[in-house]
């Protein structure tokens, strides 16, 4: 396709385009470097080991990336890319619901005695502080 061709996509929509994939990449190599940055906090919080945490930023990572990574490349070559990118949004958010719910079932479960007892307390107090 040469630039004169009528079917070709206009300079402003090409600039577009560059710049949305550059923010895309930009925002991908800041989330990966989150991880690095905060390992030693990670590290400390769920007392991991230096190969757990390896494992985790190092191999997990590559894994995920190499076995996810050739099979949409390959329906990325012979699909519809567009439908590709939703189904790949779609289940990045189940993935995140479902941590998010694990997450939220678990400090309700782990601290149940505690906090249900302490908003026990706290709700007999404004109810009869309020008289």
């Amino acid at each position: 396709m040469s630039p004169e061709d009528p079917l070709a996509p206009s300079i402003r929509y090409r600039w577009t385009v560059l710049v949305m994939l550059t923010l895309v990449y930009t925002f991908n190599f800041i989330d990966r470097q989150i991880l690095v940055i905060l390992q030693e906090p990670i590290k400390a919080d769920l007392g991991l080991s230096d190969a757990q945490l390896g494992l985790l930023s190092g191999f997990s990572f590559a894994l995920v990336y190499v076995t996810a990574g050739i099979p949409i490349a390959w329906l990325a070559d012979r699909g519809n890319r567009r439908n590709i990118v939703a189904v790949s949004s779609r289940v990045l958010e189940l993935h995140d619901r479902t941590v998010r719910a694990r997450s939220e079932l678990r400090a309700a479960v782990s601290g149940a005695d505690r906090c249900g007892h302490w908003r026990g307390r706290w709700v007999t107090a404004v109810a009869f502080d309020g008289q």
